[in-house]
């Protein structure tokens, strides 16, 4: 059960850190002085979520630590019993 809500928060902080980069991009057209076209977020939307960029996602300490900590307790209380 860890690995399974580990690996949910993995795949929606990959979305949530393309959504990040995407509104970074769109602010930093729409501060140039050349005319806007639209962020065409419609492309960067149909990127599909790779076990590629959930692995460099899983990659990050406020992610993994969490799950690993609770493993560790389950795993002594486990072994306590």
């Amino acid at each position: 059960m860890i690995a399974l809500f580990l690996w949910l928060e993995v795949i929606y902080s990959v979305a949530g850190n393309r959504a990040i980069k995407r509104s970074i991009e769109v602010e930093g057209i729409i501060r140039q002085p050349a005319e806007y076209k639209g962020p065409q977020v419609g492309a960067s939307l149909k990127r599909k979520n790779t076990l590629r960029s959930q692995l460099e996602a899983v990659n990050n300490v406020r992610i993994y630590v969490p799950y690993f900590v609770l493993l560790i307790i389950t795993v002594a209380i486990a072994y306590l019993r």
